[in-house]
Formats: C-alpha cells, structure tokens, sequence
C-alpha cells in the first residue's frame, strides 16, 4: 500500500503524525460554499491569477512564505506534520 511504511522504518512515526494533521486540516477546512463563490468570481476576472489562498489561515501562511527564509519555512512545516 501507498499510505503505509514498514513498522521498521525510521520515519514511520513522522509519517502517521503527518497523515492525521492532513485528515484533521481536511475535516475542519473552508466551507466549500466560500471557495465555490470565490471561484466564480474569479472566473469573471478578464486575467486570473497563478494562484488564490482562500481563508485567512492560508493567505497568513502565503505571506509567512514569501517572507521566511527557506530553512526557516522547512522548519516550520516539519514542526507541524512531522513532529
């Protein structure tokens, strides 16, 4: 299976500690109504952008991103989902 790692592995506690913060960020994410509606207003734009962060949390996150630097960023994602 894909989503399982050898009970031997040395990353295999990381890894489920990673895949339960994605199953919680999945369960308690945007209503899909706020992104439906901000899509459609997006699609009435002439020129769309690369890309959109819908939510405060992650537009807070894509300006921490640009402003971090790179190590400092790998940290931090480590700290959340793998540790």
């Amino acid at each position: 299976e894909k989503d399982k790692l050898s009970e031997r592995s040395p990353y295999q506690k990381a890894f489920e500690h990673c895949l339960r913060s994605v199953a919680k960020d999945e369960q308690s994410g945007i209503d899909p109504k706020k992104i439906a509606r901000r899509a459609f207003l997006l699609s009435k734009k002439g020129r769309l952008p690369y890309s959109r962060s819908i939510g405060a949390k992650d537009r807070f996150l894509a300006f921490l991103y640009h402003i971090l630097p790179k190590r400092m960023r790998n940290y931090l994602l480590y700290k959340v989902y793998a540790s």
